[in-house]
């Protein structure tokens, strides 16, 4: 009891700090610093000047990227290509958050150091692909290079990157991470108290007898169904349940990773597109570039995540 007590704590103390620094690097708005390095990357993929900001907003806010990508499409700064490859070719700044706000608050507790850094670093891998694919779409599909400055840019110095000072950003990040704690907490508690609960009943052992022989041939334990099933619910959840097992020798570390990215792969494409991703780009873009966009990137996340786990199946031991 003692042991998941201190588990739980540690992890809502990682979450809140990595969350809370993401949250103050938005509000005291460091884009500008970003934006400058970025030019080579989207200049190469032939995007508009007006594009290069996108990439560095991603870095902070998926949302706010989409909704300004939106207003360049509505002011025909750039066209359908060219805001597709732009998503595509910022999904490396993308990972960059995520790895901000999720991978290093919670895998690191929850896989140890190694693990969570093998983890990380297939992710990113992924996302190189996706960058890659992004490139070599824009260089393929977009015509002509914009070479005009519709004014986005300074808009954005004043607009979007509105200094505040560091006591009210620090005031707002502290409220917003805790807001986000409160929905976590709850969630990230009750799914320790059923790990232990099927911990201390032997459940794992018990599933393995009777379906072993069904998932031995591809290399994976019993209890990645239940890892899976989790995380197709919540991929944290899935995350720590995973942790636990590689720590309680159910998993090799193979496993744990398989296990991850597999369960991530029907999470986004069963939950997480349907429920959240497609309505948001709907109320942004409008149905018909919606579909179309979200078609791609659901397409490319799929074939990038298979890319991965069959990496992992014949590389790692």
């Amino acid at each position: 009891m003692f042991y998941y007590l201190t588990l739980y704590a540690r992890l809502m103390i990682f979450m809140f700090l990595g969350i809370f620094i993401a949250n103050v690097a938005m509000e005291l708005g460091l884009l500008r610093y970003i934006s400058k390095p970025l030019e080579p990357l989207t200049k190469a993929a032939k995007l508009p000047h007006d594009a290069a900001i996108i990439p560095a907003i991603f870095l902070f806010n998926a949302t706010a990227a989409h909704a300004t990508l939106a207003s360049l499409l509505n002011n025909k700064q750039v066209n359908e290509k060219e805001a597709i490859t732009a998503v595509l070719i910022s999904s490396a700044t993308m990972r960059m958050r995520i790895l901000l706000q999720y991978y290093l608050p919670i895998a690191v507790p929850a896989l140890g150091f190694t693990l969570a850094a093998k983890y990380i670093a297939f992710s990113f891998i992924g996302a190189i692909v996706t960058m890659t694919i992004g490139f070599c779409y824009g260089r393929l599909s977009i015509n002509h290079v914009e070479q005009v400055n519709g004014g986005f840019e300074d808009k954005s110095s004043t607009g979007e990157e509105i200094k505040k000072s560091k006591k009210e950003a620090i005031k707002k990040s502290f409220a917003d991470a805790l807001n986000l704690m409160k929905k976590i907490s709850l969630r990230l508690g009750i799914t320790l108290i059923v790990l232990m609960l099927l911990m201390h009943f032997g459940a794992f052992e018990a599933l393995g007898e009777h379906i072993a022989p069904a998932l031995h041939p591809v290399g994976l334990s019993p209890q990645s169904i239940i890892v899976i099933s989790t995380q197709i619910a919540s991929p944290t959840a899935g995350m720590v349940m995973a942790g636990e097992m590689f720590r309680n020798d159910l998993f090799t570390s193979k496993e744990v990773l398989l296990t991850l990215f597999i369960g991530l792969l029907l999470f986004v494409s069963i939950m997480d597109f349907p429920k959240n991703v497609f309505p948001i780009f709907t109320s942004i873009y409008g149905i018909k570039f919606a579909t179309k966009l979200a078609s791609i990137e659901l397409a490319v996340f799929i074939g990038t995540t298979v890319f991965i786990i069959t990496t992992i199946y014949f590389v790692i031991a």
